[in-house]
């Protein structure tokens, strides 16, 4: 207060009004600034591949010749199968459907050993699924072709003569067909599953893919006999090329057993320096 007057601090002037602010969000939205978090679109992690023993090649390399071996039957089975379709006996009952069904059920047992190698190698479920169900499919399979002949008998009447199936026979045929494609659409999910596994890039994708649609034609039974065995060929043949060149996981290396590889050399023994004397 000065001569009875009160003075008043001087009013500081307003700040600059600049407009409503853009938002910027939290600095974890910027990769290397802030706090770090768990990026929001990351991709999961490729699955580790858990082998069952001593990882080798030699079940993969099996199961590739038998995929060559099968994808050569299947067009000969295919095109067997669709010349003889309208013969008075069908194929598969006929001693070269026998033949043709031993052939090609062996050249798949061999082809299953490419899934055994998939459940040794990498772990994988799928692949052990494919194998055991497999056997099982493919025996059928052999009991049909090898019945199929036993279940035929022929009639002539009237100048013609034509072939009868027993009931049975046409059972394990239609048994057979839908075991096989159920088995090829197993073995086409196991392709798929193991993909980051086997590499090749998208091949493993493609046989799976194939495999499926193989196995879908052989289940509906008449597609098997117009294309079923034609779409298996080439579903065999990327196969056998995906299992010759599949890799193996890398084994962690383990830690040598510290053994002496020699024996300690003997201590030597040095006179005494200095000058003689009695020495306690």
């Amino acid at each position: 207060m000065r001569g009875g007057e009160s003075v008043q601090p001087p009013e500081r002037p307003a700040p600059p009004y600049y407009g409503p602010q853009p938002y910027y969000g939290p600095p974890a939205y910027y990769p290397g600034y802030g706090y770090p978090q768990p990026y929001p679109h990351a991709f999961a992690p490729p699955p580790i591949p858990r082998p069952r023993g001593v990882p080798t090649r030699a079940p993969f390399i099996i199961g590739a010749v038998g995929s060559f071996f099968a994808a050569g039957m299947s067009i000969a089975f295919g095109v067997l199968n669709m010349f003889a379709f309208w013969s008075p006996t069908p194929f598969f009952f006929t001693l070269g459907g026998l033949i043709a069904g031993v052939i090609l059920g062996v050249a798949v047992l061999l082809q299953l050993l490419g899934f055994h190698g998939m459940w040794r190698n990498y772990g994988s479920r799928m692949g052990a699924a494919s194998m055991v169900y497999g056997f099982a499919a493919v025996a059928v399979f052999l009991l049909a072709s090898l019945l199929g002949t036993l279940a035929v008998q022929m009639e002539c009447n009237w100048g013609w003569c034509f072939a009868i199936v027993a009931w049975w026979g046409w059972a394990l045929l239609l048994t057979a067909y839908a075991m096989m494609g159920a088995l090829f659409i197993v073995q086409g999910t196991a392709f798929i599953v193991n993909r980051h596994f086997l590499g090749s890039g998208g091949a493993p994708v493609a046989t799976g893919v194939l495999l499926i649609i193989a196995g879908s034609f052989l289940a509906s039974f008449l597609l098997a006999v117009f294309g079923g065995f034609f779409v298996l060929a080439p579903a065999m043949i990327v196969g056998g090329i995906v299992l010759a060149r599949a890799r193996l996981p890398l084994m962690p290396m383990q830690a040598l057993p510290r053994v002496p590889t020699m024996s300690p050399p003997a201590q030597a023994s040095f006179p005494p320096v200095g000058p003689p004397g009695p020495y306690p």
